[in-house]
C-alpha cells in the first residue's frame, strides 16, 4: 500500500503545473491550501475562496507521529518540482523522511495553514563542533514564493542556537541554493551528494552568531 501511495504521489508530482490563477494569486502574496497540488480553479474570484494571508494564518507546529508518511510525500512533491524524474526521486526518496526521534526531541517543525500542511523543516547536530546541519526544508509546490520558507528558515537557524550551535550547514539541492544565500548563507564549496553517486551539491554555511 505504502508503495502504491508513493508512486501516485510521484506521478503527481512530475504531472503537476500551477495554473494561470495560482501565478496570478501568487502576486498578491496568497498561498492555495487545496488538498491536491494538480487542484486547479475556474476563476481568480474562486481561488481567492481558497487563499489565506501567510502572517494572519500561518503556524508552526510540531508535527504527530501518524503525519510522518505524508511530510515525506510533501518532500517529494516539492522536490520534483526542479523536473527530476521517477527514477531520481526514488533515490532521494528515503533522504526525504522525517527522523522520529529527532521530532521527538523538537528538531522538527511543520508549516500547518488552516489545518493543512504546507512546508516541513528538520534539523541537527553534526560530529564537527558547534554546527548543526539542516536536514529537510520544503514547502508544498503550490506554496512556493510565498514566504513559507523563510520562515521554515528562520525556525532552522533559531533551533540550531538553542542546540547551542554556531553554524548551520547546508547541502542544498542546486536549485534552490539561491534561496539560501538570500537568507544570509554563504557558498563554501560542492560537495559528494551521499545518495547519487558522482554527484555533488552546493554546501554552504549560515552564521548563527
Amino acid at each position: 500500500a505504502d508503495e502504491c501511495r508513493r508512486a501516485q504521489y510521484l506521478e503527481e508530482s512530475q504531472s503537476w503545473q500551477p495554473s494561470p490563477e495560482v501565478h496570478e494569486a501568487r502576486s498578491f502574496g496568497l498561498v492555495l491550501v487545496g488538498s491536491r497540488p494538480t487542484r486547479r480553479f475556474a476563476s481568480l474570484a474562486s481561488v481567492m475562496n481558497s487563499f489565506w494571508y501567510i502572517p494572519d494564518m500561518l503556524l508552526l507546529r510540531q508535527p504527530q507521529p501518524t503525519e510522518y508518511d505524508q511530510l515525506g510525500d510533501l518532500c517529494l512533491r516539492s522536490k520534483a518540482v526542479w523536473g527530476y524524474d521517477r527514477e531520481f526521486l526514488e533515490a532521494c526518496a528515503p533522504a526525504l523522511r522525517i527522523c522520529p526521534k529527532q521530532a521527538e526531541r523538537g528538531d522538527v517543525i511543520v508549516a500547518d495553514l488552516n489545518d493543512s500542511i504546507v512546508g516541513v523543516a528538520q534539523v541537527g547536530l553534526t560530529e564537527a563542533n558547534g554546527q548543526a546541519e539542516l536536514d529537510l526544508l520544503f514547502v508544498e509546490p503550490a506554496a512556493l514564493g510565498t514566504g513559507i520558507g523563510r520562515r521554515l528558515f528562520a525556525w532552522a537557524c533559531q533551533r540550531a542556537r538553542h542546540l547551542g550551535a554556531s553554524t548551520l550547514v547546508i547541502l542544498s539541492d542546486p536549485w534552490a541554493r539561491e534561496f539560501y544565500e538570500k537568507q544570509g548563507a554563504h557558498f563554501l564549496h560542492l560537495a559528494p551528494s551521499g545518495i547519487i553517486a558522482g554527484r555533488r551539491l552546493p554546501l554552504l554555511s549560515m552564521p548563527l552568531t
